[in-house]
Parts: structure tokens; sequence; C-alpha cells
């Protein structure tokens, strides 16, 4: 029996995540400030953008969105694995603005920037993004009080500018942003 588009993505971010080193020197990339397995996280924003009724590439796109940016899988092999339409998605998704890209810029700097790249992304991608935020804000408090702050009005920022794509999921992002900002 062929896998579905959705199968093959989960296959591949488990197995990608999987090579990439955790605090730990072991195999399996890990949530920042927990123990859990990085695939919780993408299991996470691929069933919110499931239950928002996300298409199959959105789906297997929500597995797939922080493969480029946190593992030595490059775009062009996600292109060649999955086609230009997921691969656009991932690329929208990716993020584009990192200290390694920019090291003259502070990290508000960057992440200004960024925020203005996020607010031109389709609507196809803020959907998968929503989710994203959503599933980071779950467990954002791990990460202290100080920093969990920080990265709460980033996204807080983003959602401002962001219009667009799932009103549902735009929506429990924003209440996610209350809820951790209490």
């Amino acid at each position: 029996m062929a896998k579905t588009l959705v199968q093959k993505a989960r296959r591949f971010a488990k197995l990608a995540h999987g090579l990439v080193l955790n605090n730990e020197g072991e195999l399996g990339q890990q949530r920042k400030g927990t123990h859990e397995p990085y695939s919780k996280h993408l299991s996470e924003v691929a069933r919110l953008v499931a239950k928002s009724g996300g298409d199959e590439a959105q789906i297997a796109a929500a597995w797939l969105h922080d493969v480029v940016e946190d593992t030595p899988v490059p775009l062009s092999q996600i292109r060649r694995v999955f086609g230009p339409d997921i691969a656009k998605l991932v690329l929208e998704l990716t993020d584009k603005f990192t200290k390694q890209n920019y090291p003259g810029l502070n990290r508000r700097q960057r992440k200004a920037k960024e925020l203005d790249r996020l607010s031109k992304i389709s609507d196809r991608a803020k959907t998968i993004k929503y989710a994203d935020f959503v599933s980071n804000l779950e467990s954002v408090s791990v990460l202290g009080p100080n920093f969990s702050e920080v990265y709460t009005r980033e996204i807080a920022d983003a959602l401002s500018l962001m219009q667009g794509g799932d009103e549902g999921l735009r929506s429990a992002a924003l209440a996610a942003v209350d809820h951790a900002l209490r």
C-alpha cells in the first residue's frame, strides 16, 4: 500500500529531527526546555492544521515546517521528495533572519525583519504558522519567565501584522498569547 503524502512527511520529519543531537549529546531533537521528542510539537501543529480544514499539502508542510531550519536537510531535498507546493510552504515557514544568516543584527532587529516577512507569506502558510504559535505557546513557560514574555510578545507582534489564513487558528493563537501573558 502506498503511503499518503502526510504519512511520508511525518516519517521524513521524524527521521530528520531524530538525527539532530539533543542537549544530552544524544540523537533525537527535543523541545526546548523539555525532554519531549520534537516530533510531539510537529504532531500538534499538523493536528491543528488538519482540524482547521487544511489540505493534504498544508498538513504535510506542518510536519516539515522546521526541517530546513533545524536539521541539515536542504530545501532542495524537500522539493525533490515532496514537490514544489510543499517546498514553497516550508520555505515560507523557515526563519530567514537567523543569527547565523544575520550576525550583525541583534535579536530585536532580526525579529522585526522576520515579522515583516511573515506578514507577507501566503494564507496557506499563515494557517500553519498560527498552529505553530499555538503549539509553542502551550510550552513557552518552561523557558523561564524572562524569555517566555519576550517570545510571547514577539508572537503577539506577528499576529498584529498577519492577516489571512484560518481565522479560527488565528483566534486560538491570540487566545494563547493572552493566556501566556497572564
